[in-house]
């Protein structure tokens, strides 16, 4: 199922506080760069940048997660209609792609996409570990089809050892995955995530700590995927000192909005995007005057979406791209490419 132009158009959702085109500053760092993110050059004299390669927008993707229920040619279809750039797709356990069949179906997904005019920059992976064999297969797979980006698995704190040590051990760990991007020329990307999963509370949620391993591993090839719906619930009105911390080191957005669960009060329940409670404002005006310009990817699971492959029924599935509608908001001042001058 896709939507026509008219369609879309009609039933779009803009908030007001769309801004304008970025300009083409990357904020990572480079070879031959420093820790404050200033762009150097390669061996080969190339600039080094994790933008968009035309230089100018940042790609918008959707993420395949709330379209579990579809194969790539149905998904493709759906994504294109909607007027996506690409697909931040998943290359994990229960994903579009598991990761022990990465080298027969990831290749096969790029292949329909490309038929409908989208593009993979970013695969979301439970990598975490250099030396897990699967990882380097993943790794491998996605350079070679040039596929910039990857999302990472998140690290949980071992309690039972103090903070400091515990931080020590997972710049070790992330040197090493840092050292496995550069070979494949791929951006890691960790997602800042709130609160605790299960047991464990997550590394990278008051983003200070992954802003200062990051700053100490002072690699191109590893940064952090900023997602403002966990930075506003991990500290509801102080995450911008976080985001300018981490600002040199963002190599992805993900977008998404929430609201805390009346029931309880206590509990994040995802909605779409205007809908909760993040100042979309605020945050855009950062992104510009700090020259973010990286891959974005359109977050949707709220509601019914993103359940899996057989919760999804076919009325659910003809609204998912009516609630996306709402999602269609970026910092570059467009709706999504091919849309705003139509």
């Amino acid at each position: 199922m896709s939507l026509t132009r008219r369609t879309f158009l009609k039933g779009s959702v803009l908030i007001p506080t769309a801004l304008p085109l970025l300009g083409t500053a990357a904020a990572g760092a480079t070879d031959n760069h420093d820790s404050a993110g200033n762009e150097g050059t390669l061996k080969d004299g190339k600039k080094h940048n994790p933008i968009h390669p035309d230089g100018n927008l940042s790609p918008i993707s959707i993420f395949s997660k709330a379209l579990h229920f579809l194969h790539f040619e149905e998904m493709a279809e759906t994504v294109a209609g909607m007027g996506f750039d690409g697909i931040d797709l998943t290359v994990r356990p229960e994903g579009h792609v598991l990761p022990e069949n990465v080298e027969r179906d990831l290749p096969e997904a790029i292949r329909i996409f490309k038929k409908y005019n989208l593009q993979v920059y970013s695969i979301v992976t439970t990598i975490r570990d250099a030396e897990d064999p699967l990882t380097e297969r993943i790794l491998a797979t996605a350079g070679k089809l040039g596929i910039g980006h990857y999302r990472m698995d998140w690290i949980r704190y071992n309690d039972l050892i103090p903070v400091e040590q515990d931080l020590a051990n997972i710049e070790k760990s992330l040197i090493k995955l840092s050292a496995l991007n550069a070979k494949y020329k791929i951006y890691g990307g960790y997602q800042n995530h709130s609160g605790r999963l299960g047991n464990q509370t997550v590394f990278g949620g008051p983003v200070w700590d992954l802003g200062m391993i990051l700053k100490k591993i002072n690699s191109p090839w590893l940064g952090c995927q900023y997602d403002i719906y966990h930075a506003t619930a991990e500290a509801v009105t102080s995450w911008p000192s976080g985001f300018r911390f981490i600002t040199p080191h963002i190599r992805s957005i993900a977008l998404k909005d929430f609201k805390w669960n009346q029931a309880d009060g206590r509990k994040k329940e995802p909605v779409p995007m205007g809908k909760g409670l993040i100042d979309f404002a605020a945050y855009f005006r950062m992104l510009k005057q700090a020259g973010v310009n990286v891959p974005i990817s359109i977050h949707c699971e709220y509601g019914e979406h993103g359940q899996g492959r057989n919760f999804i029924n076919d009325r659910q599935r003809s609204s998912i791209c009516e609630k996306s509608d709402e999602q269609l908001i970026t910092h570059t001042g467009r709706v999504l490419p091919g849309i705003i001058n139509q």
